[in-house]
C-alpha cells in the first residue's frame, strides 16, 4: 500500500484497494499540527499509518456515545449503536422513575 504520509504536502490520502475503501481527508490544520508534532514525536507519521488504514477499511474506531434530549448534562457509550441504545434506554428510566434526586431535566412550556 506504501506510505500514507508520502509528503508533507498531501491534501487527502486515498486507497483504492476494494470497495469498501474510504478517502481521507486531511486538512490544512492537521497537516500544519502534524508538523509541528513531527518535530518532537519523529514517528508520528509512521504511528498514524494503522489509524488511518482502519478508517479507510471503513472499520469504526472507539465507542458511540449519546445522550438523552431531555437529559443532556448525562452523557452514555456503547460498543456499537444497539449497545448504546440499550444504555441510553437504561439511563432513560432510571431518569424517569426518580429514583437519582436532584437530575437536570429539560422542559418545554409556554406562557399564557
Amino acid at each position: 500500500m506504501g506510505k500514507l504520509f508520502p509528503s508533507r504536502k498531501c491534501g487527502k490520502v486515498l486507497t483504492l484497494t476494494n470497495q469498501n475503501s474510504r478517502e481521507i481527508l486531511i486538512t490544512s490544520r492537521f497537516k500544519k499540527d502534524l508538523a509541528q508534532l513531527a518535530k518532537r514525536y519523529r514517528s508520528i507519521r509512521k504511528d498514524l499509518n494503522p489509524l488511518i488504514e482502519q478508517l479507510q477499511k471503513g472499520e469504526l474506531i472507539g465507542m458511540f456515545l449519546g445522550y438523552l434530549n431531555e437529559f443532556p448534562d448525562h452523557w452514555t457509550q456503547g460498543v456499537d449503536l444497539e449497545d448504546l441504545k440499550e444504555n441510553l434506554a437504561d439511563l432513560y428510566k432510571i431518569f424517569t422513575s426518580e429514583e437519582i434526586p436532584g437530575i437536570k431535566r429539560v422542559a418545554e412550556f409556554e406562557l399564557a
